[in-house]
């Protein structure tokens, strides 16, 4: 991230951690619903 932030001094770059979706109501089904509309990954 050092070297990009060097290579790339015009980009403004912010990284923040994001907790996991574990325990959030809904999420499975949510999760099921994308699934079914996604194409699948390669």
């Amino acid at each position: 991230m050092q070297k990009l932030a060097k290579d790339h001094s015009d980009f403004n770059v912010t990284v923040r951690w994001v907790p996991g979706h574990g325990g959030i109501r809904g999420n499975e089904e949510a999760d099921k619903a994308g699934c079914l509309w996604a194409p699948p990954a390669s």
